[in-house]
């Protein structure tokens, strides 16, 4: 993994023998809760990563989909 964890690197096992493989992870989902309006409907975004997720994070948002089925 890179230092700012937007690249994973590694091997895979497969029948074919060992196989290379990279992912890029530019975004992180988050559940949006409006800070402004605590009564406001929780709702998914897509945001920049690490640097949004963190802001998201400051402020009550939490990693993953909404588990209420927001949208």
């Amino acid at each position: 993994m890179s230092a700012d964890g937007r690249v994973w690197v590694g091997v895979s096992g497969t029948s074919a023998g060992t196989v290379p493989f990279r992912v890029d992870i530019p975004k992180a989902i988050v559940c949006h809760k409006s800070p402004g309006s605590p009564n406001a409907k929780a709702k998914n975004l897509d945001v920049s990563f690490p640097d949004g997720l963190a802001d998201h994070l400051a402020h009550g948002d939490t990693i993953g989909l909404c588990q209420d089925g927001s949208n």
